[in-house]
Parts: structure tokens; sequence; C-alpha cells
């Protein structure tokens, strides 16, 4: 069994989804003293599964109010990612993560105080 190394500053896993590929894992994080809610994209090819492919804070416009990802899924070819982001407001926000270049935003909607739970492509 292999086992993927999380930083010390870890406080909570609020969301996981594997590609469905089968390549790679996005888990979402909150992390001791920071409100930001992150996404690790990790390339599950490798063996050691150590090999963190991507990192994304999720609320670098907001960076006072305390951010939770509640669910998160991947595109169908594994090139994008659409998180529900709590903290606030609700937002769905897609990603294009699978690039050469930044991470960047392709889609976003508020849903103002509407409580989701769960985002597909």
């Amino acid at each position: 069994m292999k086992f993927i190394k999380q930083a010390e500053s870890l406080k909570e896993v609020t969301a996981m989804s594997l590609s469905p590929n089968w390549w790679f894992l996005a888990v979402c994080e909150r992390h001791w003293g920071n409100l930001s809610a992150y996404i690790s994209i990790y390339d599950m090819k490798t063996n050691d599964f150590k090999a963190e492919k991507s990192k994304l804070n999720v609320c670098e416009t907001e960076p006072s109010v305390q951010k939770t990802i509640k669910s998160i899924a991947f595109s169908f070819d594994s090139k994008q990612i659409a998180a529900i982001v709590e903290g606030g407001d609700t937002k769905a926000i897609a990603w294009e993560w699978f690039t050469k270049n930044k991470i960047r935003i392709i889609g976003q909607y508020d849903f103002g105080k509407q409580q989701l739970s769960k985002i597909s492509f």
C-alpha cells in the first residue's frame, strides 16, 4: 500500500476526486493558520505518488474570508477541474489546470447563499 504524504500545516481534507483516466488525484485542503483553500493535484502514474503536479489557491481574490471546497470533479478528458467553493457566498469555479502555462479560470458562477453539495461535468 502506498500513501501520499501531506504537509504538516494541513488542517483537513475537504474533498477528493480521481480523474477519469486514473492518472491524477485532486485533494482539496485547508491549512492551519490560513484562510485559503487549496487544491493539490497529484500524479498517480509515478510509483511513489509523491509528485505534486499542481497546487492551486482557490481564494487569491478574497484572502480575508475562510474558504472550504465542498466538492470537486475532473472533466471527461482530465484537463479541467470544477469545484464548489463556500465561504461567504457559494461559487462554482472551473479551471484549466493541465497546461504548460499558468492555471486559469475558464468559468465561474456565483450562487449567493445557496447551499450546494456536489458538482460534475
